[in-house]
């Protein structure tokens, strides 16, 4: 709640110290491609986890990586 309330959500500078920001680089030669690859991945890992906490955390958070996970494998990283 607290990364929400301080809008770290819609900063990269802050998503880059959640994720290996370097695999990303990695995957998308051009920077326009890699920015708005970026923007739908943070709108997404956003959303599923704003949605979670809304809920009241129901889930565990393993189950929570599973499903933010599963979203990505087969993606070649």
């Amino acid at each position: 709640n607290t990364f929400f309330k301080l809008n770290y959500d819609n900063d990269y500078k802050h998503f880059k110290e959640f994720i290996n920001y370097d695999i990303f680089k990695q995957l998308y030669n051009d920077e326009t491609e890699l920015d708005y690859h970026i923007t739908f991945f943070m709108s997404g890992l956003n959303s599923i986890i704003k949605k979670w906490l809304k809920n009241g955390c129901i889930e565990s958070p393993k189950q929570i990586n599973k499903i933010l996970f599963d979203e990505y494998k087969n993606k070649n990283f």
